[in-house]
């Protein structure tokens, strides 16, 4: 009995040690998470103050019109607008319909108050900021690292273009589906008895999700082979065809991306950039974007390329630190395992957008770091926490105040600069300081007056574009003001806008426009028909030469060309007005009533379809529905005589 007792008491013993030993690991573990979330916090307060002008802030005249304000992909949500989403082939040139959707919801709820969109920006740039915190600590990062990372990127000043332009919703939306589908990745690895491949799925959909939010996203294969390099797991077939749907997709996305640039053609305006010419701009914004990462300075949303797209001096002399680039990444493959990673990360996030295959107008832009430079923050934190680390006090508290220093001067810039996206004036004045002979900026900050109504310094802006270099598109707004006062002068850059790009169908339009206000109708259809040529989707092209045959008298064509226009613009109560009078004119009542119909039911207080409505129930003696219209038609406006509803009354 004695030995059984003493084997009792020696296994009570051992338990209540485990016991213990569970108890202290378990309270680490809840320390740990404590100071975890407590780093968080101070991290997303910190980046919520650098960052909250950004709500203040209005639309800007760049793409925001395309992609919200006239998109009408985004004005309506239910079934219909879901699936023309996913089944819109591009929009600015971008397959992204997790973007269209987000922008819809947005709109659904703040129509056109830009603060609720520039809300979204912010929270979803938050959770962003969140999750780099807790990727690198899944990566076995110290608490040190992982916050500095986090914090660089949730507050640096090359950042606030993602999260301060609406327009820019895909960056910020693309990246937090990215970033989850690494957490589920490395959640995945290590969980090698918990379902791996539940996980595996996780990540699988968070990249498919990210992909459809902006298809850029097509590098993240690339970095779960940069995660199993520093975890340093064996690489294995088995490994490589885990990550097999993941580089489908990807290849997939690719495609995609190519076909979208040459559907919206952004890839034109710089065709005759040569390979052996953009290698140079490739090197250089490497260099750039690396410079730029420890002093942000030149910021501005638009950085255009040198005149005529030909590299100067400055580009050529990025070949030497580029290459060195290069071999500090060969260096540190075999002896920093760490360092490669992060270099390698920021190399491959941003080597397709390096403008080595040129697209756009500008040669880099701020927005591009958003993802890459979380591989340069992993860099400067590795530092940091090595030089805080050193047995020398006096490097330590160096270290430290030049980081706190530095960080100071980081976040009062990110303020300033989230103050440059307030509108389009305060945006594009800051490329004109930055970049004095850029007709783009001037052109753009010209619509914008001309949009408030300050003719003057519209005017003024637009003439500075045009002396600096004439553009289609700068001759074609130029002579919209233009019009106004001096028709033969707008007709001349609309003319001089043809001669340099004779593709440009506005200009064509306008032209056949000023053109059938002369009575010139022969050359103002024909000028019509050009910009249908050039742009066969053009809707208003189609809309204006309908009208220029009805008033020569050619009904039938008139009529396939209101069609066609409608077709396009389905939703256009203009269209659809016109068309109606012409049937009116050709005795299609009944065909006219439709379009009316069409108009109010998009219109309901449109006066002037009900008066035309109630004329063709006229026709047809349905004396009441004529009634009933025209007593709407008077309620909303229009100028209606007591004699015609007397007659309808009758």
């Amino acid at each position: 009995m004695s030995s059984v007792g003493s084997f009792t008491d020696q296994f009570i013993a051992e338990y209540i040690c485990e016991q213990h030993h569970s108890n202290i690991v378990r309270a680490l573990m809840t320390q740990k998470r404590t100071t975890s979330f407590l780093i968080v916090g101070i991290i997303l307060s910190i980046v919520a103050f650098c960052l909250y002008p950004v709500l203040l802030n209005d639309w800007v005249n760049w793409d925001d019109p395309l992609y919200v304000l006239g998109n009408p992909l985004v004005h309506e949500l239910n079934g219909d607008s879901f699936r023309a989403a996913f089944t819109t082939p591009e929009v600015v040139g971008l397959y992204h319909p997790l973007t269209i959707l987000s922008l819809a919801v947005d709109y659904h709820f703040w129509a056109q108050d830009a603060f609720g969109f520039h809300l979204t920006n912010l929270i979803f740039h938050l959770f962003n900021t969140a999750f780099v915190f807790l990727l690198f600590r899944k990566l076995k990062a110290p608490l040190i690292v992982a916050g500095l990372v986090a914090l660089l990127f949730g507050m640096h000043p090359m950042h606030v273009e993602s999260v301060a332009w609406i327009s820019a919703r895909k960056d910020v939306l693309y990246l937090f589906f990215f970033l989850l589908s690494l957490i589920f990745y490395i959640k995945g690895i290590s969980s090698e008895r918990t379902k791996p491949f539940l996980w595996m799925g996780v990540s699988l959909f968070a990249f498919t999700c990210s992909l459809l939010a902006k298809n850029i996203a097509f590098t993240l294969p690339f970095v779960l082979l940069l995660i199993d390099y520093l975890l340093q797991r064996k690489f294995s077939w088995k490994a490589l065809l885990v990550k097999s749907p993941f580089f489908l997709l990807a290849i997939a996305a690719m495609f995609l991306a190519k076909s979208g640039q040459l559907e919206s053609n952004s890839m034109d305006s710089l065709s005759t950039i040569s390979y052996d010419q953009s290698i140079f701009f490739g090197m250089y914004n490497t260099v750039v974007y690396l410079f730029k990462s420890i002093v942000p300075i030149q910021l501005a949303a638009f950085h255009p390329f040198p005149a005529n797209g030909t590299p100067v001096l400055i580009h050529y002399l990025a070949v030497l630190p580029f290459l060195g680039v290069l071999f500090a990444l060969l260096w540190s493959f075999r002896h920093a395992r760490k360092v490669f990673f992060g270099l390698a990360l920021f190399l491959i996030t941003i080597a397709p957008l390096l403008q080595v295959i040129p697209f756009g107008k500008a040669i880099n832009s701020e927005r591009y770091t958003y993802l890459p430079y979380i591989g340069l923050f992993y860099l400067i934190a590795l530092l940091v926490e090595k030089l805080i680390r050193s047995d020398k006090k006096g490097l330590r508290y160096l270290t430290i105040a030049a980081t706190s220093i530095w960080i100071l001067l980081l976040t009062v810039q990110t303020r300033h600069q989230s103050t440059a996206w307030e509108n389009s004036e305060t945006l594009w004045t800051q490329v004109i300081d930055q970049y004095p002979d850029s007709q783009w900026a001037y052109m753009s900050r010209g619509l914008y007056f001309a949009k408030k109504g300050e003719m003057s310094e519209a005017m003024d802006d637009l003439n500075t574009s045009i002396q600096i270099e004439p553009f289609a598109q700068s001759l074609y707004e130029r002579g919209i003001l233009l019009e106004r006062g001096n028709p033969d002068a707008a007709l001349r850059d609309y003319y001089h806008s043809i001669e340099i790009d004779p593709t440009y169908a506005r200009s064509h339009v306008n032209i056949g426009v000023l053109l059938a206000r002369r009575n010139e109708l022969d050359q103002a259809i024909k000028s019509f028909e050009t910009a249908i040529h050039h742009d066969p989707e053009y809707s208003m092209a189609y809309f204006n030469c309908a009208t220029a045959l009805k008033i020569r008298g050619d009904q039938e064509a008139a009529l396939d060309y209101y069609s066609k226009a409608i077709s396009l613009e389905p939703k256009n109560v203009q269209y659809l007005i016109f068309r109606g009078v012409l049937l009116i004119d050709m005795g299609e009542f009944r065909q006219a009533i439709k379009d009316f119909s069409a108009a109010i039911k998009l219109d309901p207080k449109h006066k002037d379809a009900y008066y035309l409505r109630s004329a063709c129930y006229k026709q047809l003696n349905q004396l009441d529905k004529a009634l009933s219209d025209a007593n709407n038609a008077k309620k909303y406006g229009y100028p209606i005589e007591d004699a015609y509803l007397q007659e309808l009354a009758k």
